[in-house]
C-alpha cells in the first residue's frame, strides 16, 4: 500500500534543483523513516516558500553508499553522509501553485513540518483532490 509523505528540505543548504537537472529527476535521500517502493513524497520547501513545491515517487528504497548519486557539490555545508542507506525519488512534478503552511494547517496539517511525516488521510484528500481539480482542468482545454 502507497503511504503518503511530507519530507522538508532547506534550500540555503541543499540545490535540489541542481540535483534534478543533473541526475536526470532523480535524488537520494538519507533514510530516516520507513519509505518503501511507490510511496509518494510530497517535498516541502522550509525556509523561504514554507510550502510544499514538488511531489516524487519514491523508486528504490535500498541504495547505499556505494550506489547513491554523488551529489556533495550541491550541499551548501559540510554533510555528514547516513551508513543506513538511503533512497531514491523521481520527480513528478513541481507544484504550478504551491501548497502553502497556511494551505496546509487550514486543510487539516497539525504540524510545523520539522521532518518527514506521513500525510493525514484528511490532508491527502483536500491534496488529491486540489489535484484532481487541476488533471481536469487542463483536460477540459
Amino acid at each position: 500500500m502507497t503511504t503518503y509523505w511530507i519530507v522538508p528540505y532547506n534550500p540555503s543548504k541543499f540545490d535540489i534543483r541542481g540535483v534534478l537537472e543533473k541526475f536526470g529527476g532523480y535524488v537520494d535521500c538519507t533514510k530516516k523513516n520507513n519509505m518503501r517502493v511507490n510511496d509518494i513524497v510530497y517535498l516541502y520547501e522550509s525556509k523561504t516558500m514554507k510550502a510544499i513545491i514538488a511531489k516524487f515517487i519514491v523508486i528504490d528504497s535500498n541504495i547505499v553508499e556505494k550506489t547513491r548519486f554523488k551529489d556533495e557539490q550541491f550541499w551548501k555545508n559540510e554533510v555528514s553522509f547516513n551508513s543506513k542507506g538511503y533512497f531514491r525519488m523521481q520527480l513528478l512534478e513541481f507544484l504550478e501553485e504551491p501548497l502553502s503552511i497556511t494551505w496546509l494547517k487550514e486543510n487539516g496539517h497539525k504540524s510545523s513540518i520539522q521532518t518527514s511525516e506521513r500525510i493525514s488521510l484528511e490532508l491527502l484528500q483536500k491534496i488529491r483532490l486540489k489535484e484532481l481539480k487541476k488533471e481536469l482542468w487542463i483536460f477540459q482545454i
